[in-house]
């Protein structure tokens, strides 16, 4: 695959609904004030080492690097984690989605989760292909609103910004930030056909992600004590008008891409047990009825979690390759 391609996709799988909220910015860097900002860059790096590191791995399913480099306990441990994990990010997606058509559609948000679980099931069951095809269109229009919505309300009625402060969290925000991000992402690149130039697709990954991320937090900044307590931020900061839409348009998109990421990458992992045409049936049906529980009590109570565990899986696709079994 060339580089663009696998840029793309990693974008759109990194952007979801907890950073298209705003609510991940917040959560992990615009709260920590100045720090935040090198804590973005930070996380911007270690995304392009990370996915470097599983792009010159491609060809291996992350299960079979999980069994090589891991001791078999904690192989078990991060095999299963990663396929619940998957499953959780692909339900929460089908939740938010559900609730954004909702409130466009006026239907129940249950019919609308369904909607979108059917959606994302027709780009899944058609393969790589269609995940490529469909991250090349959608890149460029959410980058462009990402950097309109900023520009639209990053400098408006500012209030007061978050304290600086420096503490454990703040370090370790990065790291945990790109561990749940890339137990997906991972899984993904390495599930893929293998890529004409890694370090390009890294670097230029690493650097758009700063970009986007920058930029998206630029309004949460100047704006911090009016929004740090609202679910949807950068919702919160919209007035009726053309840009509101063209954000609800966005967040549809990033739900979406992300969804379809989420759900492809669990699909690869049980397709060889349950066969490739019932695994997408099959993964979507489990994520739909996670997904009633809603999409906030899924992000607030599992991803931080998930995060700690993911870091086991960042082990297996950073250790020396040796057989650990």
């Amino acid at each position: 695959m060339k580089s663009r391609d696998i840029t793309a996709i990693c974008l759109c799988t990194v952007i979801g609904a907890g950073f298209a909220t705003g609510r991940e910015l917040i959560a992990y860097f615009v709260s920590c004030g100045i720090y935040g900002f090198a804590g973005i860059a930070a996380a911007s790096l270690l995304f392009a080492l990370a996915i470097y590191t599983a792009l010159i791995n491609s060809g291996e399913s992350m299960e079979e690097l999980i069994k090589k480099r891991l001791p078999r306990p904690a192989a078990f441990v991060a095999e299963k984690t990663l396929l619940l994990f998957l499953i959780v990010l692909y339900s929460a997606m089908l939740a938010a989605g559900g609730e954004v058509l909702s409130a466009i559609l006026g239907l129940s948000p249950g019919i609308c989760g369904i909607l979108t679980a059917v959606l994302c099931l027709a780009v899944i069951s058609v393969g790589a292909a269609a995940l490529t095809n469909l991250s090349g269109i959608l890149v460029l229009p959410m980058a462009v609103i990402i950097f309109a919505v900023s520009a639209g309300t990053a400098g408006k009625n500012i209030a007061f910004p978050p304290e600086n402060v420096l503490t454990l969290k703040t370090v370790a925000s990065p790291v945990i930030y790109l561990s749940y991000n890339m137990i997906t992402t991972a899984v993904l690149i390495l599930s893929l056909p293998r890529a004409i130039s890694p370090k390009t697709a890294a670097l230029q990954t690493g650097l758009f992600i700063f970009i986007l991320s920058t930029v998206s937090a630029l309004p949460l900044y100047t704006h911090y004590s009016d929004i740090c307590g609202e679910a949807l931020p950068i919702m919160a900061l919209m007035d009726k008008g053309v840009l509101k839409y063209f954000y609800i348009l966005f967040l549809l998109f990033a739900i979406f891409t992300t969804a379809v990421s989420n759900g492809y990458s669990a699909v690869s992992i049980i397709k060889k047990k349950a066969g490739a045409a019932a695994s997408p049936f099959i993964i979507t049906v489990l994520a739909y009825v996670f997904s009633l529980i809603g999409f906030s009590a899924i992000v607030d109570k599992v991803y931080f979690i998930f995060g700690i565990a993911g870091l086991l899986l960042l082990y297996a696709l950073a250790a020396n390759k040796k057989d650990c079994q």
